[in-house]
């Protein structure tokens, strides 16, 4: 998951469309992941005897939302909480839980 996170990053850095083939440093299962996601659009070309050439590769609104809430969600997220109640602190169980669950993505 921190492969797509960087890879989104990147994406959203350029300001335009970019060509993603063998000779760039992306990772192919990453980028067919956030196409099957629809985070980033592409024309693709998958010629039988190359590995797949990705034309016009941008990251789509859902992308940058996905990203922007992935971003804000780590600086929010407070899993111990020190509130008045009987012992002194809790625990954000809701919290707990989607940070399990994205560490286990």
């Amino acid at each position: 998951m921190e492969e797509h996170i960087k890879t989104l990053k990147k994406l959203a850095a350029l300001n335009e469309p970019i060509k993603i083939d063998q000779t760039t440093d992306y990772n192919f299962s990453v980028i067919e992941d956030l196409l099957n996601l629809q985070y980033i659009e592409s024309v693709v070309s998958r010629p039988i005897s190359t590995p797949p050439t990705y034309f016009n590769v941008k990251i789509t609104l859902l992308g940058r939302t996905w990203l922007s809430d992935i971003q804000s969600s780590d600086s929010s997220l407070d899993i111990v909480e020190l509130k008045p109640n009987i012992m002194g602190f809790g625990i954000n169980l809701n919290a707990l839980y989607r940070w399990l669950k994205r560490k286990k993505i």
